[in-house]
């Protein structure tokens, strides 16, 4: 009521959290005070746990073991993961074994708060930050604001055509944690927010066919260029897009091999694009399925980023991203976020990366072992047993450090080791310089806000001549029916209530199920069967949208249509194959509107252009 206290909850990950930008920029804090201000109500940011590289769940591998050495001295054997990397990398964290052990057991992850929120950590995931979330604070809370998922999706040589995750790993990797694991953390962020509305706010493709390939692949070059990066980005940044890092061999083989930097770039492209095509569909239909379950409690929506491809990086439009990527003075695209200086000062450990370069040189100088002159050898080790003896962490490279100096410096393969660590460790300082690089800026802040205020005084007041513009039907009979007979028209049963089906009247995602297979080239060079992932497909829904397919997989293509797409709009739907030299075969066709089934088609044809009867004609 006017007069009242809004009081709101912020959780998730960097995006959430606003990466690099100013308390009084960040989307969450301006949407809820647009959001309070409309109602004549004061804002109250009750929870605001929200952090950059929060994953969604903590993953842990229970069939590798490691040992560790808990605080007491004695050791125990805990799976390899997020929980050993994060332990390992933060020992001072830890001051008892009973917190170690809690730790692993995923009881506690509190003591991740003593990195500050602009700094990445994997932890406190969002699982942990909606369990503490509990109690009267909770239960207080009108609205919720929450992302996840992206995190997990940490997927390592992209590029690579040999040994790189295919679309099909991706997207594997993309369903569970965008869908499954995120129904279940919404689930119990539902319980533990009984009185609140919640808002979730979807992704966006940091890269566009809009997006400059020159300037994309000297992006992907310097990323390649840097030891530990890829290691970094996925153990500890968890960047969103850590996936698209690639390694230096591989661009150097492809650049061998006469592969046109346009064509890697573009293959990041497509991958971008893939990638965000199906978290946006999972995301959704996660939302879907809980607001139309009996947990939806005051109700549940969906927030898409409304990102265009003008907005990507280097496309040369508004840019809603960080374009930096370089540290400061290393020459062009070098990090500018306003909390820059803020995030570099509490970076662990990032006052002796100076320190860490030094040792990383000289365990590369003892690579060369006995072959080494005893006195640079014995004085490389005295330096080493120095270093080491100021840092506090990573355990992994304190312990192989004291190992080279029993060893005395002869053995080289514990060179190698102590390089690869020591490129860890500088890696994640370095990514975590540059972590507002692919986040949101001002401008992307603002477009999320507009879509997050729009959206929940949608919510808030569902209006049912609006809901149905443009859906057509006869005019007779009550409101309710005439509702009812409008959405059967797009697939939608209203069987169960209006309110239901009604969310997808405004549509964020269109999915298309595809059987078929295709052919490319004509006799005498032709035809060669190809996959129909291949196929360049379009899905045209009226005379002024028309659609890029990401996909298939496992039949499942995905157009965004940037929230900008009602139901109204859809008068006839058309799958057309541009510049496709060959045939496309069809046996069906299934189109899905956020993640619903609305239409079926066994209509068997070649394409050109596939007309199908959606909507369907008004009943009598």
């Amino acid at each position: 009521m006017p007069g009242d206290s809004l009081r709101v909850a912020v959780i998730g990950d960097s995006a959430m959290w606003g990466q690099g930008l100013r308390s009084q920029d960040k989307f969450a804090v301006l949407a809820a005070r647009r959001i309070a201000a409309a109602s004549g109500r004061t804002l109250v940011v009750a929870i605001s746990s929200a952090r950059s590289g929060a994953k969604l769940v903590a993953t842990d591998d229970r069939n590798r073991r490691r040992t560790v050495q808990l605080p007491s001295g004695t050791t125990r054997r805990v799976p390899s993961g997020d929980h050993y990397a994060f332990y390992d990398t933060f020992p001072a964290f830890f001051t008892t074994d009973a917190q170690a052990l809690d730790f692993f057991a995923g009881r506690d992850e509190s003591m991740a708060d003593a990195i500050r929120p602009e700094v990445p950590s994997t932890f406190p995931t969002i699982e942990y930050q909606v369990a503490r979330a509990g109690g009267r604070t909770a239960a207080a809370v009108d609205l919720v604001l929450i992302d996840g998922s992206v995190n997990d999706v940490g997927l390592r040589n992209v590029l690579d055509p040999e040994d790189g995750p295919s679309l099909d790993d991706i997207a594997r990797a993309v369903r569970t944690f965008a869908f499954d694991r995120m129904k279940e953390v919404l689930g119990a962020a539902r319980t533990t927010f009984p009185n609140a509305v919640m808002a979730v706010t979807g992704y966006y493709a940091p890269f566009s066919a809009r997006t400059d390939l020159d300037r994309l692949y000297s992006l992907l070059k310097y990323m390649s260029d840097r030891p530990g990066w890829q290691k970094a980005f996925n153990d500890f940044i968890n960047s969103p897009f850590s996936w698209l890092t690639p390694s230096v061999k591989l661009l150097d083989e492809l650049l061998g091999l006469g592969v046109d930097p346009d064509d890697i770039a573009r293959r990041a492209i497509r991958r971008a694009e893939f990638a965000h095509g199906q978290a946006l569909y999972w995301l959704r239909r996660a939302v879907a399925d809980l607001y139309e379950s009996r947990d939806r409690g005051p109700g549940i929506f969906f927030v898409p980023s409304g990102f265009r491809p003008e907005n990507s990086l280097f496309a040369g439009g508004t840019p809603f991203l960080h374009e930096g990527y370089r540290p400061p003075g290393d020459g062009s695209h070098v990090v500018r976020d306003a909390l820059l200086g803020e995030r570099v000062a509490a970076i662990p450990r990032g006052g002796q990366l100076t320190d860490l370069r030094q040792g990383r040189d000289l365990a590369g100088l003892l690579r060369f072992g006995p072959a080494l002159p005893r006195d640079t050898r014995e004085a490389t080790v005295e330096r080493l047993s120095r270093l080491r003896a100021g840092l506090d962490g990573p355990r992994s490279l304190r312990r192989q450090l004291a190992l080279i100096v029993r060893q005395s410096g002869t053995k080289s393969a514990s060179a190698d080791t102590a390089v690869d660590l020591f490129d860890t460790e500088i890696a994640r300082i370095e990514t975590a310089v540059i972590a507002s690089f692919l986040h949101p800026n001002e401008a992307g802040a603002l477009r999320y806000v507009d879509r997050i205020v729009v959206r929940h005084a949608r919510h808030q007041e569902l209006r049912l001549r609006e809901s149905l513009r443009g859906m057509g039907g006869p005019g007779v009979g009550t409101h309710e029916v005439r509702a009812r007979r409008a959405l059967l028209r797009y697939g939608l049963d209203a069987g169960a209530g209006l309110r239901a089906p009604l969310q997808h009247t405004v549509v964020d995602v269109l999915g298309v199920e595809l059987e078929g297979d295709a052919e490319f080239g004509r006799p005498p060079f032709g035809p060669v069967p190809v996959p129909l992932s291949d196929v360049p497909l379009f899905l045209r829904v009226s005379a002024g949208h028309r659609y890029r397919l990401t996909g298939p997989f496992d039949g499942l293509s995905v157009a965004d249509t940037y929230g900008d797409l009602r139901l109204g709009d859809i008068s006839a739907i058309a799958l057309e194959a541009d510049d496709f030299f060959g045939v496309v075969r069809l046996r069906r066709f299934t189109l899905l509107v956020n993640g619903r089934r609305v239409f079926s088609s066994s209509k068997q044809s070649e394409l050109g252009s596939m007309a199908f009867p959606y909507p369907v004609t008004a009943p009598a």
